[in-house]
């Protein structure tokens, strides 16, 4: 059998931020097309999800990476698009809530399904995120958020170093590179003060990361 583990998967596995934002900027595709339709589909950001590797799976974001094939041209067989699901992964290998807080904040489907036509709710697993899941499955992303999605849909993968280019002020330049919560050096403490806020479970996530 082929290997099919490209540089960008092997570095998601290993979780080396570093060396993904390296690839990135070089243009490596963030969707690893060649996989996904091959016999054993699946998303750098899916591993990433499973590894629990949180600064990789923000990193591929901010680059461009896409959080669910919902909106894009590749089309798979049922069972392939359910081993990309981010939801499904972050529910399956019980990663902390941040992770979907994240996943929604870029424009990420709650509501995909999997071959059977589950939902990550309904597959039954106890899971740190669960319960912030069904909170927020049905909730519309704030205006503020929307917009946010626009303006780097509209500048396109490859632009969006250019946001720093645009006529704006600092703040809100910041906020299209989601600086509010993903800047380097506070992120953890940042992430620290919106999971204690918003879920009970943090003090267990906060011993891990």
């Amino acid at each position: 059998m082929k290997n099919l583990c490209s540089p960008l998967s092997v570095l998601c596995q290993r979780g080396f931020d570093e060396g993904i934002k390296l690839l990135c900027e070089y243009g490596v595709d963030t969707e690893d097309k060649l996989r996904l339709l091959s016999d054993m589909p699946g998303l750098p950001i899916t591993t990433c999800v499973t590894y629990h590797h949180l600064r990789s799976f923000v990193t591929l974001l901010l680059n461009g990476a896409l959080p669910d094939l919902t909106n894009s041209n590749i089309t798979l067989e049922d069972y392939a698009n359910s081993q990309c699901s981010v939801p499904h992964t972050i529910i399956k290998y019980k990663c902390p809530p941040v992770f979907l807080y994240l996943f929604r904040e870029f424009g990420g489907n709650l509501k995909l399904r999997d071959a059977q036509g589950h939902t990550a709710s309904d597959l039954g697993i106890e899971s740190p995120a669960l319960s912030y899941l069904k909170k927020v499955q049905d909730l519309p992303l704030s205006l503020q958020s929307l917009c946010r999605l626009v303006i780097r849909h509209q500048l396109g993968r490859t632009r969006l170093h250019e946001i720093t280019n645009l006529p704006l002020p600092c703040r809100l330049t910041n906020f299209l590179h989601y600086k509010d919560f993903c800047d380097k050096d506070v992120f953890y403490e940042e992430f620290c003060l919106l999971t204690n806020q918003l879920y009970q479970y943090f003090p267990k996530f906060k011993k891990k990361y």
